[in-house]
């Protein structure tokens, strides 16, 4: 599929700050590293990156056959990845919509949950990190309103679900709207629109690839600890196949942006309803004509 981009944009040359250097406002921030560069290629490091990868990726393999895959005929890959377009990231779950599917998925595996959680949702616009990016974007003189985000005007008093950061490096502790936090994040999303914009959206993989291995979070790779397609975009599909964004806001808003048209995004949960509809694409291989390109499903040739 298409490849993607992600990261900012802003002003002419951006600067790449280290880590531990200190941003605009003087605060030093974990968040800036150079190109998302490791601070300590020693084998050591490799080690234990490599070993730390490994384990996950086979606790969510175990975890997602144990509690989901075995009950089903359809393949449920843990955090699945697949490559879609940024504009179909319409939607974000609310902090009611993602409690609900915590409490039923297990930690590092994949899932299918029914209920109403897919229902509980806000506008994509209406979210903190949309946002973000939209005020990097709109500093830097370029017009927001004039094609760079689509739909013009979002009420700005939208109900927002709660995304939370990291509570980790010198900004742990502080509101998302502190001052320190805010021009921290906004370094950030300067260098990742730019880097997007002049190499475009790669995925996780793909980046580790072009680097020694990472061991400070970034926008781009925000868990390097957990192998590639767990630190993708994630998303949940609900009842009628609609993608739900759960994590990576400011990788979406940089995408639709810099109108990328594919991007990766990995699938954590899926709604039962949805299940059934793969379950009878695998069995009987027929789906309804709403459904034949959905990314989530094989091709067939028998459309009902």
């Amino acid at each position: 599929m298409g490849t993607s981009r992600e990261d900012s944009e802003s002003r002419s040359s951006p600067s790449t700050p280290r880590e531990g250097s200190r941003n605009r406002s003087g605060a030093v921030t974990a968040l800036e590293t150079t190109a998302g560069e490791a601070t300590d290629d020693s084998p050591t490091d490799r080690l234990r990156l490599a070993l730390a990868r490994a384990s996950h990726r086979l606790v969510a393999g175990w975890r997602t056959w144990w509690t989901t895959a075995r009950h089903y005929e359809s393949s449920i890959v843990p955090f699945e990845r697949v490559d879609l377009p940024p504009s179909k990231l319409t939607h974000v779950l609310t902090a009611t919509g993602r409690e609900q599917v915590t409490a039923d998925v297990p930690a590092r595996s994949s899932g299918v949950v029914g209920g109403s959680w897919d229902r509980e949702t806000v506008p994509f616009p209406a979210t903190p990190g949309y946002q973000r990016v939209r005020r990097v974007i709109q500093s830097a003189g370029k017009d927001v309103d004039g094609g760079v985000f689509e739909g013009a005007d979002h009420p700005t008093d939208a109900p927002t679900p709660r995304v939370g950061r990291p509570a980790d490096g010198p900004e742990a502790g502080l509101g998302e709207d502190h001052p320190v936090v805010e021009a921290s994040v906004a370094s950030a999303l300067e260098y990742a629109i730019a880097d997007i914009a002049a190499r475009g959206y790669r995925s996780v993989r793909t980046r580790r690839g072009e680097r020694s291995p990472t061991v400070e979070p970034s926008i781009s790779d925000p868990a390097p600890q957990v192998p590639p397609s767990m630190a993708e975009v994630r998303v949940h599909i609900g009842r009628q196949g609609r993608y739900l964004l759960h994590r990576g806001s400011e990788r979406v808003a940089i995408a639709q942006a810099l109108g990328v048209t594919q991007m990766p995004v990995s699938i954590w949960c899926r709604h039962e309803h949805w299940q059934q509809v793969r379950e009878r694409v695998e069995l009987l291989g027929t789906v309804s004509r709403q459904y034949r390109d959905h990314e989530d499903l094989p091709p067939v040739s028998a459309l009902e």
